[in-house]
């Protein structure tokens, strides 16, 4: 059997992708796994790790030379920040950059793979001048020839780094006479794979991203309806206080007639509130089943998927058993509006504003329905989740 081939990847990159730096050591770690086939091995090297303290012409003087000339793969990564000015570059990171194009035109003897974040760094953390200059970088090394890579989320980065260095170890240190067909077979095999995982990790997060957005719209809607609701009670506690303080007065014109301006303005307010009741709770009502599809969908594709998937669902369904008990809360509150709506309507004879306190009623009862079929879907949700994560080798 062949020697295997060791390959150095250096890793280039300003301080604020730090958490992408420990992703291409990560996916170094899982390529060579799959590249033992090949007989090839990459082996990170980053400045922290792989340097020295020492004496040169300038502290980046000293890590080129550490580093040598012989690297054949260095990984550049970008932000919003540059990095630290050397005397020859704009940044210790860009001059790694600068001294990889040399080797490429040189004799081509270096893999350069330049990736650039495009997600929008806090305002406060975000130096605008700092922006344009590397903007201004990137088309600079776009017109001179240089592919790179953009990418949003950090954990779609280490999945194409781990692709990307399978596609390199096949293409460009691959020797067929020095391995069998069953092994390259498999490498390729090994490469469709991750495809297929990158694809299955982006639909993930766009379902997981759906879940939230549904969620979140849900829970703006249930407190929009508890507030009418308590608001509403609230009115009609201090309006029923009104008339029986009037109605244990002695009878008089004046009297009546305070009592029949109370029912009637309160009679329009109670309409205008069930119509707003029903219409907030037939949107409350599409919008939990979307969210619960949503919901098993996006659980259905983390069972398929590996440990950091199945993590996120888990602190998911954490959540769930707690919402569900505190369903109870927002039970009482509906309770405590129909009673009252049945005791205003049983203390008033038959007119206007009792008819008005039944729509209100019958739009509480609605409420009561749907809230509990609510709770009902997502009780189920729960316990087809825990059941379909925990078939698939995930204990919750």
């Amino acid at each position: 059997m062949s020697p295997i081939k060791k390959l150095e990847v250096v890793i280039a990159c300003p301080g604020d992708v730090e958490g992408e730096k420990k992703l291409v050591k990560e996916s170094i770690f899982n390529v060579n796994i799959l590249a033992k086939h090949l007989n090839i091995e990459f082996v990170a090297k980053d400045w922290e790790y792989n340097t020295y303290p020492t004496v040169a012409k300038y502290a980046q003087d000293a890590i080129n030379i550490q580093f040598g000339d012989d690297y054949e793969v260095l990984i550049g990564i970008f932000w919003s920040k540059i990095g630290t000015p050397t005397p020859k570059h704009r940044s210790g990171t860009v001059e790694e950059i600068e001294r990889a194009l040399e080797r490429q035109k040189e004799d081509q003897s270096v893999n350069l793979m330049l990736y650039f974040k495009t997600t929008l760094q806090p305002t406060k953390r975000q130096d605008s001048n700092e922006l344009e200059q590397l903007k201004h970088l990137i088309g600079d090394w776009g017109k001179r020839g240089v592919y790179f890579w953009k990418f949003n989320k950090k954990s779609d980065f280490g999945m194409l780094v781990t692709r990307h260095l399978m596609l390199l170890a096949e293409e460009r240190y691959f020797v067929p006479n020095e391995i069998s067909h069953e092994a390259s077979g498999y490498f390729k095999n090994q490469v469709k794979v991750a495809d297929e995982a990158i694809d299955t990790s982006l639909r993930f997060l766009d379902s997981l991203k759906d879940y939230s957005r549904y969620s979140s719209e849900k829970g703006s809607l249930m407190s929009k309806i508890a507030d009418l609701i308590v608001k509403n009670v609230r009115k009609t506690i201090s309006e029923n206080d009104k008339i029986n303080y009037l109605l244990e007065q002695p009878k008089s014109d004046k009297i009546g007639n305070k009592i029949k301006i109370i029912l009637r303005k309160s009679g329009i307010s109670k309409k205008k509130h069930a119509v707003q009741l029903t219409k907030e709770l037939q949107k409350f009502r599409a919008i939990f089943i979307k969210e619960y599809d949503q919901y098993n969908n996006t659980v259905l594709i983390a069972s398929q998927m590996g440990k950091t998937e199945k993590q996120m669902m888990r602190e998911i369904n954490k959540n769930l058993p707690e919402i569900i008990s505190g369903n109870e809360t927002f039970k009482k509150i509906i309770d405590d509006a129909i009673k009252t709506s049945e005791k205003t309507i049983a203390m008033l004879p038959n007119n206007s504003y009792s008819q008005a306190e039944q729509d209100v009623k019958k739009a509480y009862e609605l409420f009561f329905d749907i809230n509990q079929e609510y709770f009902r879907i997502l009780r189920e949700s729960y316990a087809s989740s825990i059941k379909l994560l925990k078939k698939k080798w995930f204990q919750l």
